[in-house]
């Protein structure tokens, strides 16, 4: 009786450790000088800054970072793994029973328009017209 309690037990407790195993929180932080510029990552809106947004992808990312009266900040940014993400730590990562937090902090000043430059009206005008350039231009490829 006692055999069968010590296998149960051999069983239960790496069963209670996957189970209770934690999870990784990837998390990008954008903020911008001045505050409540849009804020768009690989061509979609995500907010107005400051904000907190949660990712699943490494590597490189567009940002578009957009305010009236300022000027637009359009860069390629490359977010990095930290080394427990990368083989063969990441499996012990994703099993380690607490939590792991992979935060990326991204900041950006905007200066402001000079006379007679676009004002944000005119540059989302721009996107969204290349936005659709670039839908029907994939379409004609596909038929």
């Amino acid at each position: 009786m006692q055999r069968n309690a010590t296998r149960f037990l051999a069983l239960l407790i790496p069963a209670f450790w996957l189970a209770a195993s934690g999870c990784i929180s990837r998390v990008l932080e954008i903020r911008t000088d001045p505050p409540r510029a849009l804020v768009y990552l690989d061509g979609r809106e995500i907010g107005r800054a400051p904000l907190e947004k949660p990712f699943l992808d490494y590597g490189y990312h567009r940002i578009l970072i957009a305010k009236e009266g300022y000027q637009p900040i359009n860069r390629i940014e490359k977010i990095s793994a930290p080394w427990w993400c990368c083989f063969p730590f990441d499996l012990f990562a994703e099993l380690w029973p607490g939590m792991l937090q992979d935060r990326h902090k991204l900041e950006y000043r905007l200066e402001k328009t000079k006379e007679g430059e676009a004002d944000l009206e005119k540059l989302l005008q721009n996107l969204n017209q290349l936005r659709q350039e670039l839908t029907e231009a994939s379409r004609e490829k596909d038929s």
